[in-house]
């Protein structure tokens, strides 16, 4: 699936008195079933952070990422385009965020205990995939 900015993406949670779960499927072309993973698999990573503080800061060349936040709230303030968006996840809602590449973003853990997973479709390459610097970003992006 390509898709050119941020968008939210819902997804089926399933709750009894014991907890809640989501799973999640690998992308199948041919049957669209619900809680379809919009990326191919290529690297998964958990993150959190102090509340007062913020992470991400950068963007990538390549590699897409799907957002969710596994517990707690975060919010997540994007610029696409020179467009400035803020999205909100939260633990409670069934509401995760695709972020295609040459998206700027800032991850803002608004609650102690604030769980974000992330799965992307590109390796770990910190050296040639990320741009961690502001300027260098709008300079890629107005090509």
């Amino acid at each position: 699936m390509i898709f050119k900015k941020p968008r939210y993406i819902s997804y089926k949670k399933f709750t009894d008195k014991k907890g809640y779960l989501i799973p999640f499927e690998a992308l199948v072309k041919k049957n669209k079933r619900e809680n379809m993973l919009p990326i191919k698999i290529k690297r998964i990573f958990f993150s959190s952070g102090k509340k007062r503080y913020f992470r991400g800061n950068h963007a990538h060349k390549k590699c897409s990422q799907f957002l969710i936040c596994l517990n707690g709230v975060i919010k997540v303030e994007t610029i696409h385009k020179k467009e400035k968006n803020i999205f909100n996840l939260s633990a409670k809602n069934k509401r995760a965020l695709l972020l295609p590449p040459m998206v700027w973003n800032r991850i803002f853990f608004i609650k102690d205990n604030s769980l974000l997973g992330v799965i992307c479709d590109y390796k770990y390459d910190n050296k040639n995939e990320y741009i961690n610097s502001f300027e260098k970003f709008v300079e890629l992006s107005n090509k």
